[in-house]
């Protein structure tokens, strides 16, 4: 008797078991779904900025979007497309070639919401040389209608006022 309950609790935790694991299964598809469709929409944003497209950068967002940047001249927070768009634009505009290259990339997606973490390289023209400054990024996403849109981000520089040390000449 104790070796058939014994045995029928076994049994009944590896049905568990794999009643668990067939239920982690599509969400580790819908996963790696949402991890691709992130990975494309970021993909986008780094061709929309080298090719200085504000309005596809603002599409990726949220309408009360928060935007940071920290760097050599301190913190700088915007909040919403409009303000986001005044800030920015006309720095990208004037920027010669921009472009963003990931480095390193981290995504967690779970039900519509989603954490990306990015080293970057970001190309731009300092001191009359083109150079890579690193930076990293740490963004908020969610899904609505459909579309993922950046939520939160924050871009930090980590570069001191005046340090030029550890920009990587660019090499083309």
């Amino acid at each position: 008797m104790i070796r058939a309950s014994a045995r029928a609790r076994v049994w009944g935790w590896i049905l568990v078991l794999a009643a668990g694991l067939a239920l982690a299964a599509p969400a580790r598809a819908a996963d790696s779904r949402a991890e691709a469709e992130i990975r494309a929409l970021l993909k986008g944003l780094a061709q929309a900025y080298a090719a200085k497209d504000m309005d596809r950068l603002l599409a990726a967002a949220a309408p009360e979007a928060l935007v940071e940047v920290e760097g050599p001249l301190g913190l700088d927070r915007r909040a919403g497309r409009q303000r986001i768009r005044a800030a920015y634009e006309p720095d990208l505009k004037a920027a010669q070639s921009p472009s963003l290259t990931f480095t390193a990339l981290s995504i967690e997606a779970d039900r519509g919401r989603a954490l990306v973490r990015a080293d970057l390289l970001a190309g731009a023209w300092i001191y009359q040389r083109r150079m890579s400054v690193p930076a990293r990024l740490s963004a908020r996403l969610e899904k609505r209608a459909g579309h993922w849109r950046v939520v939160s981000a924050h871009l930090r520089y980590p570069l001191l006022a005046g340090d030029l040390e550890g920009l990587i000449p660019w090499s083309e």
